[in-house]
């Protein structure tokens, strides 16, 4: 945080004790109105660092387009899906976080001009993952990924991603690449495709950071339609290559 520049208005009222300490009527804004949240919070076990707990009740966020890509360009880290965040308009949020020994969770729904989800997830310190789950039930995916033949998804999904600077340095000094670490796993009950709807899919999808690489299931009584996929780039999803594949179950008569 030595580098945020963006300034910041804060309000808010203290209560404590040596143990505990509560902060009420939380009001964070930017000058310009692009941001803004109100919350509640309270601070427990501040004497001893291991037993540190922060938790913040967030009433509601507003993120309007422009102050999104403006704060995450203050950190000095590697930016994915950058396209993605702003396709995602004015970003409405409610939930909450906690701020642990070594971890932060945090859960809520985000309401987006694109859709809703409902998200859940928690960065581990001690092993350098973000590991998650979220879920939609219409999400307009195409707009999202520049893909006009996709449509609205209802979904749910959960993912591993690794943040270790070392782990990731060393992959990207062999293969570079323009993705996240990691993998997600998906359980899609509709998708519309090309005015076609398509229910009941799973997909596993795998990245080194310069290739993902997954695969649709459509299960059926005889077959199983499958399509294998890859991508190098979030920001040019059209170019994803897409390969069928069929296959058969072997049926044992008694």
């Amino acid at each position: 945080m030595s580098r945020f520049s963006i300034p910041l208005n804060l309000r808010v009222g203290v209560d404590g004790s040596a143990h505990e300490m509560t902060f009420r009527g939380i009001h964070v804004n930017t000058d310009d109105q692009l941001l803004t949240i109100n919350a509640t919070g309270i601070m427990r076990n501040f004497t001893k660092a291991h037993d540190l707990t922060l938790h913040f009740e967030v009433h509601d966020m507003v993120a309007k387009p422009g102050i999104k890509d403006k704060i995450i360009n203050q950190f000095t880290v590697k930016k994915y899906m950058m396209y993605q965040i702003y396709a995602l308009g004015v970003v409405k949020y409610h939930g909450s976080f906690d701020i642990l020994w070594r971890k932060e969770q945090f859960r809520g729904l985000m309401n987006t001009e694109k859709g809703d989800v409902d998200f859940e997830f928690q960065l581990d310190e001690s092993t350098k993952y973000l590991t998650g789950r979220a879920s939609t039930n219409a999400l307009h995916l195409g707009d999202l990924f520049n893909m006009k033949n996709l449509g609205n998804i209802d979904c749910s999904a959960t993912f591993k991603i690794d943040y270790s600077k070392q782990r990731t340095a060393e992959m990207r000094k062999v293969k570079g690449g323009k993705l996240p670490i990691g993998e997600v796993g998906a359980d899609i009950r509709s998708v519309e495709y090309r005015n076609i709807s398509l229910e009941n899919l799973l997909v596993s999808m795998e990245s080194d950071g310069a290739l993902a690489e997954g695969l649709v299931t459509l299960k059926g009584n005889m077959t199983d339609l499958m399509l294998e996929f890859s991508f190098t780039n979030t920001a040019e999803m059209q170019k994803i290559k897409v390969k069928p594949r069929l296959k058969y179950r072997h049926l044992i008569e008694k």
